[in-house]
């Protein structure tokens, strides 16, 4: 029996056989979509309930790193907690005892923000960054059998959920509650009772499920535990795009910096500065002004996953100048010349290197093929580009 190839849980292989232009243009922000593959292995190399167990008791887990929710309400976490001092700040620890008593007497353990510090996830998490361009974040859900989360809700964001481990029983309405809500909408505590058709789903261990934000929706747990992960996609929309746009032709617009008085609205011309202001905005470089805004907001909001920098320490004295070396996968890099340097920025991060080897490093990151020392295309010394060559491997631009 051959032995299990290793999955890349990107975008295309989470949402299965269906094409994902297909999935935007029929699914995206209209309807809920199950992807039903019948492999309840598939998420085996992401998390498992066994990786979950370690965390809750092996770490010294703090508030807020996880929430605890029984019956559709969500518990203080003092009932869960001891204190302690910490270099002078007193801190919240979470008991192991106390979350599996919980757990075991019908409450639901949420663990926000997963990606953060499990490697898998947050691997998986850049990759449909990379998809989207926009903000990722995951959260881990574990239901005691028969037992359910939150009551039924909607989301402000795009959701898929990824069944881990068992099963659980999904109720989807057909139609949104509200339509298209922005990120500044959130769903009423009680959603009372709703009308209007709706699926009831079973996502058995190895499914997806789609959830478009505003579609209202509600879990409950099989006859055994069940893990699923919740993946939040805050999609930009056409008005962040605009107040994005705004916010950068003000800096050289004086006219939208000026003072406003709200007592006296009908004797400001508001009208002509409107016009104005899209006019020249229409008179711009728009597509240049979205790649800045991109820089400005999604490639400050990603992480640098740099995995393996500690290692690439104790190896890149030994590189030559026929190592080969390859950019580093997942990661998305610009490039601009800024103060007489050469800045080279990627999830959150800025590495200078001169001017003179932009076109080179230009050039190695915008393909996977890899280059030596010898090949490296820029005019100098051998020992010059093996320096060049090391030093992007320590910056966790490049990987041997």
């Amino acid at each position: 029996m051959n032995p299990r190839q290793p999955v890349q849980f990107c975008l295309e292989s989470l949402l299965g056989e269906i094409p994902i232009d297909e999935f935007l243009d029929k699914y995206w922000d209209q309807a809920p979509f199950h992807c039903s593959r019948n492999d309840a292995d598939f998420y085996s190399g992401l998390v498992s309930i066994d990786v979950i167990d370690e965390i809750i008791s092996g770490t010294e887990l703090r508030v807020p790193s996880l929430r605890i929710v029984k019956d559709g309400v969500e518990l203080p976490p003092d009932q869960f907690t001891s204190s302690c001092w910490n270099r002078g700040s007193r801190i919240s620890i979470f008991q192991s005892d106390l979350v599996f008593g919980a757990f075991h007497t019908g409450a639901t353990v949420i663990f926000p923000s997963l990606d953060r510090y499990h490697y898998p996830i947050a691997e998986m998490c850049q990759m449909i960054r990379n998809s989207f361009g926009c903000v990722i974040q995951t959260n881990a859900y574990l239901t005691p059998p028969a037992c359910g989360g939150f009551g039924a809700h909607w989301d402000n964001h795009n959701v898929l959920a990824l069944q881990v481990s068992g099963s659980k029983r999904w109720r989807v309405w057909n139609d949104p509650v509200m339509q298209l809500p922005l990120l500044s909408d959130s769903c009423p505590p009680k959603l009372g009772e709703l009308d209007g058709e709706y699926q009831e789903i079973t996502l058995l261990q190895g499914d997806c499920l789609y959830i478009p934000r505003g579609f209202a929706h509600v879990t409950e747990a099989e006859d055994e535990p069940s893990l699923h992960l919740s993946i939040s996609i805050s999609i930009c929309t056409f008005s962040d795009i605009i107040k994005g746009l705004v916010d950068l032709l003000q800096r050289d617009e004086i006219g939208l910096r000026k003072s406003v008085f709200l007592s006296k609205l009908a004797d400001e011309n508001i009208q002509d500065v409107l016009s104005k202001t899209f006019q020249r905005i229409g008179n711009k470089d728009l597509m240049q002004m979205c790649e800045e805004l991109t820089q400005k907001t999604y490639l400050k909001q990603s992480r640098a996953l740099v995995r393996g920098m500690l290692a690439a320490a104790q190896y890149a004295p030994s590189i030559n100048i026929n190592t080969l070396v390859r950019r580093r996968p997942l990661l998305k890099f610009t490039l601009r010349v800024e103060n007489g340097w050469l800045e080279v920025r990627f999830g959150g991060r800025m590495v200078q290197f001169p001017p003179s080897i932009a076109h080179a490093l230009e050039m190695v990151i915008s393909t996977d093929r890899p280059v030596t020392a010898v090949t490296l295309p820029i005019d100098c010394p051998l020992d010059e580009k093996l320096e060049i060559i090391k030093r992007m491997v320590l910056e966790g631009i490049m990987v041997v």
